[in-house]
């Protein structure tokens, strides 16, 4: 579960574990993720910040400034 600005979001991860969807509480669909074989994100719609997104369930996130993921 995500907490931004008092709003819950709840995660929804494919098969690899990555962030596929986020629902708010009445379990409607707010933003949808999309990745390449590399876990860039090739589509995303939405406006929630999520830093966890490709293997979103293992913690990982993703730092833009250089481009890397890491483990938290």
């Amino acid at each position: 579960m995500a907490l931004e600005n008092g709003t819950s979001s709840f995660y929804h991860f494919d098969g690899l574990g990555s962030t596929h969807q986020l629902t708010d509480a009445s379990q409607t669909v707010t933003d949808t993720y999309r990745y390449n074989a590399w876990g860039e994100t090739v589509e995303w719609t939405g406006t929630t910040r999520n830093p966890h997104t490709y293997v979103g369930k293992q913690r990982y996130y993703r730092i833009a400034s250089v481009t890397v993921y890491m483990l938290g």
